[in-house]
Order: structure tokens, then sequence, then C-alpha cells
């Protein structure tokens, strides 16, 4: 059974317990199981990114995201506009939950369409896909303070202001997940 993080949010505990009760291909679940029957209350929330050698792609993003960023990125590059560094750290820290594999848990800044600073809980999990495909991360995000509807859309990323890895049975890999600044 994979160790769980301490979540501030039910939701993020739920995402955890729905991840882990997938059957398995090795340690992960496929990203097809994944799919298959989703708990509409944590759907909304995804992001299924495919981890590519300098890219992510995003595969899947649910309707409260798209809501959030004020458009959808399916089957864009993640992370596009962004400067290169911010990028080629959510590149490093993808590559990094793939490769031992683990989890990653973090909180991010992200300002409102008003300019309002708040929080955002970010947990992001491998999936396992069929062979001869790039490897996919399944992402659930929570937002941590109370934000009005009119200052949800259109949020900009602001800066990770924590982040750590968590075991899924394998370890986790040697140092801390690096923290883009935008």
């Amino acid at each position: 059974m994979p160790a769980y993080v301490s979540t501030e949010t039910q939701d993020g505990a739920r995402f955890q317990d729905y991840w882990s009760s997938l059957p398995r291909e090795g340690l992960t679940p496929h990203t097809r199981d994944f799919l298959t029957t989703p708990d509409p209350a944590l759907i909304s929330r995804v992001l299924i990114l495919e981890v590519n050698d300098d890219f992510l792609l995003v595969r899947f993003m649910g309707t409260n995201l798209v809501s959030l960023m004020g458009v959808d990125v399916t089957n864009k590059e993640f992370g596009a506009g962004l400067p290169d560094s911010v990028r080629a750290t959510f590149l490093f820290n993808c590559h990094a939950v793939i490769g031992q594999p683990c989890g990653l848990h973090e909180v991010t800044e992200f300002v409102s369409a008003t300019g309002r600073p708040f929080r955002m809980e970010t947990l992001m999990l491998p999936l396992a896909v069929d062979e001869g495909k790039p490897p996919r991360i399944c992402s659930f995000s929570a937002i941590l303070e109370e934000v009005e509807t009119e200052e949800k859309d259109r949020l900009r990323f602001h800066a990770k202001r924590d982040a750590a890895w968590f075991d899924i049975g394998s370890g986790v890999p040697d140092g801390s997940p690096q923290y883009p600044q935008a």
C-alpha cells in the first residue's frame, strides 16, 4: 500500500484513495483505469500530463481547471508562456515523479484576476501507459482559501511555496523538488 502524504484538504485525501484503489501495473495504475470510473467531484480538478523529454503536454484538463485558467489547454504544452526556467523546473519535477516513481505534493501561490494571492494544493502521481507511449502523470488541485467566483477566472501562477516528494512504494528521489519562481 502506498504511503499517503498529509493533505490540507479532504479532497486531496480522496484523490489519493481513488488512485490507490485502482488496479496496478507495477506500482502505478494505468491511465485508462484512472479515467474509467472517476469520481465526478474530483475529476473536474484533474490534469493529465504526458511527460516528454523536453516538454509536458496536457492530455486531459478537468472543467474546474479550465474555468480557473480561463482557457482549455488540452493537447497544448503545459506552461507555455511561462519563463523557460519555470517550465524547466516543472519538467524536472515530473521526470522525477516518473523516474522514481513517487508522488509530489506541493502548495503553489497564484494571483487571482483581481490581483489577490491565494494558495492551491496539488498532488501529482504517475500513471502507467501502453508500451511505446510517453509516460503520464495525473495531477489533482484544490484551492486552499475562499476565492470569490469573479476572482477565479484567469488565475496566474506566482510561485511555489512548498513541495515534497512522497513514497508510493519505491522510495523518493534524493534531494528536494525544485521551486520555480515566475
